[in-house]
């Protein structure tokens, strides 16, 4: 990626190796000392996040060392819609450990997963494999001492007609009380914000990015994300290369539909500006 990351020995002597005889490739395994499972990282409370990793019965090979970010959830391939990364790692280790400092400002926000692949050395055949999620988040802000009033871009007057209900959308959007209404309204408001005449910088939308991650996960994101999108009076509009292949994208025009799934980021640029991103 054009990144420099600095990767520290460690020594073997301070990790202490499995006693137990190691006389076959199958007995080898990759012991991920840190960081701890789901471990959560909240920005400005860390200085570095350190991933370190010792095999146990190493008998040569090559370690492969991936960081994925965004990790769409802790299940499925995590490949999935970015083959290119598993062929080529972000490390290759010849050694029976590393110290390796990431670096967090190019993770950024979110989920992330390093994934660690070690290759027998004459074979190539993987013979180990591990990974760790952990995720780098916000500060709570009622316990952020830098949340305060002074730190807020907007003044209040503004504050109170960005969250108005009614102060933008379709003419006297309503309020309902039931599920079938709520979904009444959805349509409703999903139609006005998709509308060809609409300016891109006034449309308020719910963008989901569903290029990876298992089909289950990718659908449970969407289902909560459509929650998300009704709460907060916003069309959800979603891209991915195979989802537009088996579910409905709401473009035939027929009277149930909305259109809210496109094959790529461009084709949704294309439908709704540049802007609206």
């Amino acid at each position: 990626f054009g990144l420099i990351f600095l990767i520290l020995p460690t020594s073997s002597a301070a990790l202490h190796q499995n006693s137990t005889r190691c006389s076959r490739p199958s007995d080898t395994w990759i012991d991920i000392l840190s960081p701890n499972p789901a471990e959560l990282f909240i920005e400005g409370q860390f200085s570095n996040i350190v991933f370190q990793f010792h095999i146990h019965c190493y008998q040569g090979g090559v370690t492969h060392v991936h960081l994925i970010k965004n990790a769409m959830s802790y299940g499925g391939d995590p490949f999935r819609g970015r083959e290119h990364l598993k062929e080529n790692p972000d490390y290759r280790i010849i050694s029976d450990n590393a110290t390796i400092i990431l670096d967090h400002a190019w993770l950024d926000l979110g989920l992330h997963q390093v994934r660690v692949f070690h290759f027998d050395g004459a074979t190539r055949q993987k013979i180990a494999e591990s990974a760790v999620f952990f995720e780098i988040r916000l500060p709570h802000p009622e316990k952020s001492a830098a949340a305060t009033t002074s730190s807020c871009t907007l003044s209040p007057s503004e504050l109170a007609y960005h969250l108005e209900e009614r102060s933008w959308g379709p003419p006297k959007y309503p309020i309902s009380s039931s599920a079938r209404g709520w979904w009444r309204e959805y349509r409703a408001l999903h139609r006005w914000m998709m509308r060809p005449e609409l300016a891109p910088e006034q449309r308020r939308l719910l963008v989901m990015d569903q290029e990876a991650g298992g089909l289950g996960n990718r659908l449970g994101s969407l289902v909560s994300g459509l929650l998300v999108a009704m709460l907060s009076r916003r069309a959800l509009v979603a891209h991915s290369r195979d989802l537009v292949r088996y579910l409905e994208d709401g473009s035939g025009g027929g009277a149930p539909g909305i259109w809210w799934l496109f094959e790529s980021r461009e084709a949704l640029a294309a439908a709704v500006g540049d802007a609206a991103l």
